[in-house]
């Protein structure tokens, strides 16, 4: 995959990953295009599945794009580049220890939670479960850094399952909550044996 990657590319991705990926190819500059770069690269890992091979090159320019975004602090933009770049360190079985998955999931946690970033929370969590609560991790790293799959997602569907209420300024009432993590969830539940 190209750094920035193509339109077509980037169309089926959204297509194939309800929307993970943008339809418009990203810009190669700034940090909306290093996270479009890292979500396009994500959703190509996940669709593959156990077949996903990225060359060095290409890991490289996801590892660039999350030190850019380091530079930049932006840190509304980070979690979603850690996530991308915990995957491919798994898919790498770097799952703990230096420069590995656990320690890209640990570092997004500490954003998220500092900023408040519920959505973001639920992703770890659920990216948790994904990396660490299969039998191919559990044969390689047979101990879970975090308390365990299942305790991860149950606090992911507590995120997602929470809905807030507020009140816009001319007095409509709304009341919201993580929708759209939903299939996420389930999936997840059935991937793991929990449903």
């Amino acid at each position: 995959m190209e750094c920035g990657g193509k339109r077509q590319r980037d169309a089926a991705l959204a297509s194939a990953a309800g929307g993970f990926a943008k339809e418009k190819a990203p810009s190669p500059r700034g940090s909306a295009g290093a996270v479009q770069t890292c979500r396009a690269a994500r959703c190509e890992a996940i669709l593959s599945h156990s077949n996903f091979e990225l060359p060095a090159s290409d890991f490289a320019h996801i590892d660039a794009a999350v030190s850019g975004l380091r530079r930049a602090g932006t840190q509304h933009r980070f979690p979603p580049a850690l996530l991308t770049r915990a995957w491919l360190r798994a898919w790498q079985g770097n799952l703990t220890g230096p420069e590995s998955a656990q320690e890209d999931l640990d570092e997004a946690w500490d954003i998220a939670e500092r900023g408040l970033m519920r959505l973001f929370m639920a992703d770890i969590h659920l990216t948790r479960c994904r990396l660490f609560g299969n039998p191919k991790a559990e044969a390689r790293n047979p101990k879970n850094p975090w308390e365990s799959p299942a305790a991860d997602l149950a606090a992911a569907e507590k995120i997602i399952r929470h809905e807030t209420t507020f009140t816009r300024p001319e007095g409509t009432v709304i009341t919201a909550r993580y929708a759209r993590r939903d299939e996420e969830l389930a999936d997840a539940k059935q991937a793991l044996g929990f449903e």
